[in-house]
């Protein structure tokens, strides 16, 4: 059996079922967001209750992060 390199094997994987290809790496992208927007709001939480971060700037990144989450729509 011949060896693919990893840029053919993907390519067959895109080619096979492309919607599949698209929902993992939609789902996938997705887990990773949620995980770094829920640190970066605990982040701002923390900095605001040690007074090492400005309220309203706090504030703003909050509102900011919790509006691009896929669970705020």
């Amino acid at each position: 059996m011949k060896r693919l390199p990893t840029w053919r094997y993907l390519l067959e994987m895109i080619r096979y079922k492309p919607w599949l290809y698209l929902l993992h790496a939609t789902l996938w992208s997705t887990a990773n967001i949620v995980t770094i927007l829920a640190g970066l709001l605990a982040r701002t939480f923390f900095d605001t209750l040690t007074g090492k971060a400005h309220l309203p700037g706090a504030l703003r990144d909050l509102l900011y992060y919790w509006s691009c989450s896929p669970c705020a729509g």
